[in-house]
């Protein structure tokens, strides 16, 4: 019995608790998936599954969908009981934490067709750095979209400030559930498209559970969890 407790007490709530907290916000997590997948089908019929325009179109539509995803998430691990700025300002803040590597990798499959056609060192060494880049915007914005969904009133500029500082604290998080992403984004253009109604939901529930043991390491106050055993929120 004292083993169990004592085993409980160093598991992380939030992991401990987002398994039921994903199972209650699934039809959300689902919903929020298939409204990814129409814009996501089209611009990779017309454009191909390699097109920037593919990238900068996922992380448009895909920011503010993610935010409904991690409040819907939030909503059942926390008390947030804070009055929050309206919703389409806080998608503008998505949108400004996600877009950026989205600008990065489309940038960098630019210059990677651009040393394919050409063969010169210049746009590969560019198509690198742009990767590169990519990456470490990526890993940031799974510690910083779920910190400014529950800390609207932070500003933007502390909100990157603060998770680039949890991130180079505690990398792993993080870039355990970009690798994830990476993984779901070759095997939805590899054939299976319909993975893509998943992706949004199970990236919203990683971030979650990656960012707040970053965070929570760095210093900052988690908000009050909610019960073991919530009510069935809508």
């Amino acid at each position: 019995m004292s083993a169990s407790v004592e085993l409980e007490s160093r598991t992380d709530p939030v992991l401990r608790r987002m398994p039921c907290a994903f199972w209650r916000s699934l039809p959300v997590l689902l919903g929020i998936g298939c409204a990814l997948l129409v814009p996501t089908l089209v611009v990779g019929v017309f454009f191909g599954a390699a097109s920037p325009i593919l990238a900068l179109v996922v992380c448009v539509f895909g920011a503010p969908l993610l935010l409904l995803g991690i409040d819907r998430l939030h909503t059942e691990l926390f008390e947030l009981t804070a009055e929050r700025p309206p919703w389409w300002r806080r998608a503008l803040v998505a949108e400004a934490i996600v877009l950026p590597f989205g600008v990065t990798a489309a940038l960098s499959l630019i210059a990677a067709a651009a040393a394919e056609a050409s063969g010169a060192v210049l746009f590969t060494l560019a198509a690198a750095a742009g990767a590169l880049a990519t990456v470490v915007l990526a890993v940031v914005a799974v510690v910083a979209l779920p910190l400014a969904a529950a800390r609207p009133e932070s500003s933007l500029r502390a909100i990157f400030m603060v998770s680039f500082y949890a991130v180079v604290r505690s990398p792993l998080p993080a870039i355990a559930t970009v690798l994830v992403g990476c993984a779901l984004v070759w095997i939805g253009t590899s054939g299976l498209p319909g993975l893509t109604a998943i992706a949004p939901g199970l990236l919203a529930a990683l971030a979650v559970s990656a960012a707040w043991p970053t965070v929570v390491r760095a210093g900052v106050a988690m908000p009050p969890l909610s019960p073991l055993m919530p009510s069935t929120r809508l």
